[in-house]
């Protein structure tokens, strides 16, 4: 198995750690490894990058101007303030 990870690790638990390059260089290079034949896993790595770019992309979009209006008169309505 390639540097002796799984797929469950690859695209599991060192998933996150791999992408905010918070691995260790034996784990990252490791992962890297397996993730050149993996296809599978390859694909869970691209998948996951899109959706935090995504993700990212939406923190930094401004709501419209009538928004902060609509949640209010939103929440006036169903008795929260």
């Amino acid at each position: 198995m390639p540097g002796e990870l799984s797929c469950g690790d690859v695209a599991g638990d060192l998933l996150s750690d791999y992408h905010d390059g918070a691995l260790p260089t034996e784990k990252k290079d490791a992962v890297e490894e397996h993730i050149q034949i993996c296809r599978p896993c390859m694909n869970a790595v691209r998948g996951y990058c899109a959706a935090a770019r995504l993700a990212k992309a939406a923190m930094w979009t401004e709501p419209p101007d009538h928004s902060e209006k609509s949640l209010i008169e939103y929440l006036r309505r169903h008795g929260a303030i």
